[in-house]
């Protein structure tokens, strides 16, 4: 294996300087003054909200192995720097690894839960475990009123946690405003800042619009935002559903011999017998749904 002799250990500090917070860390690059300003989680939400301008990296200590960085962090970051109102930093220094809500999980407490793991997975394979399952599914469909009781806990756990269950337009309205709200903050145009927010189905009649491409099912009181947008009322033929509709099936008949017929000019759209057919093209009726 072939060793980096340019690698070096740094030990930076990285402040704010519109208020002063810090964050100490350390890294491994070949640049000690590279752009790097650091990996804390609060660090990085200051970033996001102020900016990587308002942010001052000086590097601290320069080392030559990970043993000399890791000693010299563990020294930095102690428990009187965390107290500080002004830190960034979450957790003690040293070596680093895996954590939980901001805490190093012990290497006891590391052993232990790889052991549990793989203690389980040792009982039984993945296809003893299918199954298994498919045998109590099996059990269950037998006895419908188990199966029941097990689907209304489900039921009922969903709409707790809401899983699967359809939130109020009261609570629609609430996130779309908060979310208008938290765009322009950025400067950026969310999708419901140029959209009208949709009121719930059935308070007015449905109406489909499509540019060509791609179709919508709209509520009637938003139609006019889609027709000053390039939109146009009906059908979108280039899509699978709307191919039973296209040219090729203006020939055949639609249910119990009938045949379909619409009016370019109101839109109406009729089911006629062939003995009709030809008073309706008399009067400016064409053959099949409108395009």
């Amino acid at each position: 294996m072939k060793v980096n002799t340019n690698m070096k250990y740094t030990i930076y500090k990285t402040t704010n300087l519109l208020n002063g917070m810090f964050y100490i860390g350390k890294h491994q690059t070949e640049n000690p003054n590279d752009s790097y300003l650091g990996s804390g989680v609060y660090l990085k939400r200051a970033i996001a909200k102020y900016g990587k301008c308002n942010f001052k990296k000086e590097v601290l200590y320069v080392f030559d192995s990970e043993d000399e960085m890791n000693a010299k962090e563990q020294e930095i970051i102690n428990e009187a720097l965390l107290k500080d109102s002004l830190c960034y930093n979450l957790m003690l220094g040293g070596e680093g690894g895996p954590t939980w809500n901001g805490r190093h999980h012990s290497l006891k407490s590391r052993q232990k839960m790889s052991e549990a793991v793989q203690k389980h997975l040792a009982k039984e394979s993945h296809e003893t475990r299918s199954l298994r399952q498919k045998e109590v599914w099996k059990h269950l469909r037998e006895d419908p009123e188990r199966l029941a009781e097990i689907n209304a806990k489900r039921s009922k756990f969903a709409k707790r946690n809401h899983i699967g269950h359809e939130m109020s337009f009261q609570t629609r309205k609430k996130i779309s405003d908060s979310l208008c709200e938290y765009n322009a903050k950025l400067g950026r145009k969310h999708v419901i800042d140029t959209k009208p927010f949709k009121v719930p189905h059935g308070r007015a009649p449905i109406r489909f619009v499509t540019n060509g491409k791609v179709e919508y099912r709209v509520n009637a009181d938003e139609i006019d935002w889609y027709l000053s947008n390039g939109y146009s009322l009906g059908r979108n033929l280039n899509n699978k559903k709307s191919l039973a509709l296209s040219n090729d099936a203006k020939d055949r008949s639609s249910g119990k011999g009938k045949l379909i017929v619409h009016n370019p000019i109101t839109r109406e759209v009729k089911r006629i017998s062939p003995a009709e057919l030809q008073s309706y093209v008399d009067c400016g009726w064409k053959r099949g749904y409108r395009k």
